[in-house]
């Protein structure tokens, strides 16, 4: 319906598909996002990697997330931070949440509870 959705009108529908629990939609619309070759705002990782942590099936995507995030510079946010240890957590990949824990620089009552 929109004929040129930038990465904030693509974060509003993840994040809507994301609370809806349509994980699959939500990681289609990244996937979109990604081939549109237009920088990804930070603010649409956490919802993102909140589908990766809904399955399993996900975790490769959430890692390929997890590189792009690195690449684009925004890893030391605390919130995408705390979203890549709970996607970690969720999916049952404990070594790679406490690496995502070992390496934040600051860590929140938010990273100790999650």
């Amino acid at each position: 319906a929109f004929p040129y959705p930038d990465s904030f009108m693509y974060g509003v529908l993840i994040k809507c598909n994301v609370w809806c629990q349509l994980l699959d939609a939500a990681i289609d619309l990244y996937h979109r996002l990604v081939s549109e070759k237009t920088q990804i705002s930070k603010f649409v990782f956490p919802s993102v990697l909140r589908a990766c942590a809904g399955s399993r099936d996900h975790l490769n995507v959430g890692r390929k997330v997890h590189g792009r995030i690195i690449k684009s510079g925004v890893d030391d946010d605390a919130v995408i931070e705390t979203s890549l240890l709970c996607m970690y957590g969720q999916t049952g990949n404990l070594s790679d949440a406490e690496k995502v824990f070992d390496e934040m620089p600051e860590r929140d009552i938010v990273a100790w509870s999650t």
